[in-house]
């Protein structure tokens, strides 16, 4: 299972580029939502060093999740990976989707007084 985060770039790293870069010019990836079933794709260009990378054993993948290009919802998505132009199935997986970390999750109260005279009494 894939780990990704809401409004910043992730890098993926996978392993299905072994005996099948030099067939494919680009990777359309394929997100849906378990519970909406709402559908976001994204394509990656191959020759993009930017956003592609690769070795014999495996590839990096820049998926960049800010602005306009966020996931829908946060949760558990469906993964596939289409290999272009010949729209070859390389991977079927799931992945998560972690929103971003709230910066005050809560309101803090704290009293001007210091005996605290602010009580809660609960009746027997």
């Amino acid at each position: 299972m894939l780990y990704i985060n809401q409004n910043q770039v992730n890098t993926l790293t996978l392993s299905i580029n072994q005996n099948s870069r030099n067939f494919f010019t680009t990777y359309t990836l394929i997100f849906t939502h378990v519970m909406s079933s709402e559908v976001k794709e994204y394509v990656i260009d191959l020759f993009n060093p930017n956003v592609y990378f690769f070795n014999v054993r495996y590839c990096t993948i820049q998926l960049d999740l800010t602005g306009d290009n966020n996931l829908p919802y946060e949760g558990q998505y469906t993964l596939q990976i289409i290999g272009e132009p010949n729209s070859v199935s390389l991977y079927n997986g799931f992945c998560m989707v972690d929103g971003s970390v709230e910066t005050n999750p809560f309101t803090e109260y704290l009293s001007p007084n210091e005996t605290n005279e602010n009580y809660i009494y609960i009746q027997d």
